[in-house]
């Protein structure tokens, strides 16, 4: 009995490890499992970080990212950016947010804020983000109030032309343990860590055939995500992840990581509170859109970098202009396009004409997009520059970026997630239809206060209850209408 008992458990033990022998090393664990980290990166302090040119040639044209370990622990943000002074200082102003577990809601696809879905206060969101039913995280544009307190490392703000071409400044904020997808973004960014810490993976842009990359989501801004679950890589339905070299480093409250656009990276927020701001940057001239971005003849205009330069203290974000600024509330434009590809996209639509429009030539750039609110007679009218009646490609090329904000803004596809709207998408129309007519058929007339608590059973807020009720009587004033009125 024994002999057999022996080989029954010999037997067993053989096929389970003949089991797990089938699969390859890291199946169903998270990305980097499949193989060490090999890929190093280069680590710099302020003290001996490279100055502007330097960067350019070595880290932003050679795609290469770079860490700057401590880069902001001797700065007042760094001091003084905690939830309270936050909450204390900006409180009021308002930010994107979103889920922070996908799997995990409760029917709404968007976190309910202080007063929008998907939209918050910072005073609101620091009362409530780190409890433990709360399911919010901010990702959003950087109120340009804060600009005047956080400083931009030297070796993209010293000076030099990425100092003329900031496009948009965002900040992600989390209770921790969130997981991003492995995906590439489409811009260049400087990622600062101010409170907490996270675990970046990175693999080079050289190895998109391996890493299953879906199509594109969003707008340009956006870049392409994996199609695989990063926190259990299944590497029988996703084999060649095995192949991809990869970087892990982790970043610590003061660090700060430069990674070029369409360069992989996974990210997991570690601890119980992550805040880190973001930096998109480009140059002037975009030849590196390509999808190689090294070229040889292409340099970095220094012509502002003197002797008497400063190459070892950051300059606050406020001295610089900003493509896309954003005040905290009202529509954001989290994920607009930078101006250079605009102007290419202005000079693209000209050439249609011969490079020179009239306005009924341009207007069809309105009336070709399904946006109901482009308005391109304000376009003409501020491109053409000199008045004439004509918009000429020279003047689509000294276009200001006042006059590339306007045509932008006017041909851009409306994101109702960037909007204090979100909710009118969330709610079905069919629904709020039905429990109108409900209210309506229940009394002679209907009070503003009624249809709120009716609206609120749907799950609505109070903003957009108000909202429609005014809408169906035509003003803000009135508070009560015949429900025999309304159809």
């Amino acid at each position: 009995l024994k002999i057999e008992l022996c080989f029954i458990m010999f037997t067993l033990f053989s096929v389970c490890y003949a089991s797990e022998s089938l699969f390859p090393e890291g199946h169903l664990k998270p990305f980097g499992f499949h193989r060490p980290p090999t890929v190093l990166l280069d680590e710099f302090t302020l003290e001996n970080a490279p100055k502007p040119a330097e960067f350019y040639e070595n880290y932003f044209k050679a795609m290469k990212p770079a860490i700057f370990r401590g880069g902001l622990v001797n700065t007042d943000v760094f001091k003084h950016w905690t939830n309270d002074y936050l909450k204390e200082h900006y409180g009021d102003l308002e930010m994107r947010v979103l889920r922070l577990d996908e799997k995990k809601h409760d029917g709404m696809l968007a976190p309910l804020g202080e007063k929008y879905y998907g939209r918050d206060t910072i005073r609101h969101f620091v009362d409530h983000f780190q409890s433990e039913e709360s399911n919010s995280y901010m990702v959003s544009e950087l109120p340009a109030q804060m600009y005047k307190e956080f400083p931009v490392l030297p070796s993209i703000g010293a000076c030099g032309e990425f100092t003329r071409n900031f496009i948009e400044i965002n900040i992600w904020w989390n209770k921790g343990g969130s997981s991003s997808l492995l995906h590439e973004d489409s811009y260049n960014q400087l990622n600062c860590q101010l409170i907490g810490s996270k675990q970046w993976k990175l693999a080079e842009p050289q190895y998109t055939k391996w890493v299953y990359e879906q199509d594109e989501y969003g707008k340009a801004a956006d870049g392409g995500a994996s199609l695989f679950d990063p926190m259990a890589v299944d590497l029988i339905k996703y084999p060649d992840i095995v192949k991809v070299p990869w970087t892990n480093v982790t970043l610590h409250a003061g660090d700060c990581i430069f990674f070029p656009k369409r360069y992989y990276h996974q990210v997991n927020s570690l601890g119980n509170n992550s805040l880190s701001v973001v930096i998109q940057f480009g140059v002037d001239n975009d030849k590196e859109n390509s999808v190689d971005q090294s070229f040889e003849d292409n340099t970095l205009d220094v012509s502002d970098c003197l002797e008497s330069t400063d190459y070892k203290t950051p300059r606050l974000l406020n001295e610089f202009d900003v493509m896309w600024k954003w005040y905290g509330e009202g529509y954001m434009n989290f994920g607009q396009t930078s101006f250079v590809h605009a102007r290419e996209n202005l000079l693209m639509e000209l050439n249609k004409c011969d490079g020179k429009c009239n306005f009924k030539e341009f207007q069809t750039i309105c009336e070709h997009r399904a946006n109901w609110w482009c308005n391109s007679t304000r376009v003409f009218n501020s491109l053409d520059t000199n008045k004439d009646g004509l918009i000429t490609t020279d003047e689509g090329n000294t276009a200001t970026w006042d006059q590339l904000r306007v045509y932008v803004k006017e041909i851009s596809d409306f994101e109702s997630i960037n909007s204090v709207f979100l909710e009118a998408t969330l709610i079905p129309r069919t629904n709020v239809e039905h429990f109108l007519h409900m209210a309506l058929g229940k009394a002679e007339n209907l009070k503003r206060e009624t249809w709120l608590k009716v609206y609120q059973r749907l799950r609505g807020t109070s903003f957009m209850g108000d909202r429609i009720f005014t809408r169906l009587v035509g003003s803000s004033e009135i508070n009560e209408v015949r429900s025999e009125s309304i159809t």
